[in-house]
């Protein structure tokens, strides 16, 4: 099983000068937007975002695919810990669209360390040069 980065995650891990845009994080409600595209298989683990302590991801965030991926393909968004906490294996389809991270509760859920948010493939590869991108909204209090 392999580990791989979003663009964002990739960014943040870097040591260097790079810095991520005001539009990939930034504000009072804050977004982490990114994306990845990849060939890789099943169970692959990818690092989308790495959110601050205290964060509170907000009911609204959700993962967004382009058309042509599997129709078995499955996805599920969470955490090291608990890598569905955000939203349970999903089957994301052939056709473009888009999920709610239908896990978070009403009033957000709450990480209580710097937390990277992971997605896990399932069932099936990912069609290479397919996007799945992601829009995580949050708090931090």
């Amino acid at each position: 099983m392999s580990n791989v980065n979003s663009n964002v995650a990739a960014i943040q891990a870097d040591s260097t000068s790079n810095k991520l845009k005001p539009h990939a994080l930034h504000g009072r409600v804050r977004i982490a937007k990114g994306f990845y595209a990849g060939n890789d298989a099943a169970g692959t683990i990818i690092n989308l975002v790495k959110l601050p302590p205290t964060a509170v991801i907000l009911p609204s965030s959700k993962i967004r695919f382009e058309a042509g991926q599997g129709a078995t393909t499955t996805v599920k968004v969470g955490t090291s810990a608990d890598d569905d906490a955000l939203l349970a294996a999903v089957a994301i389809g052939a056709s473009a669209g888009s999920k709610e991270l239908s896990a978070i509760p009403v009033d957000g859920y709450k990480l209580t360390g710097e937390t990277m948010l992971i997605m896990t493939t399932g069932v099936a590869a990912l069609t290479a040069d397919k996007k799945i991108g992601f829009e995580i909204f949050y708090v931090v209090d």
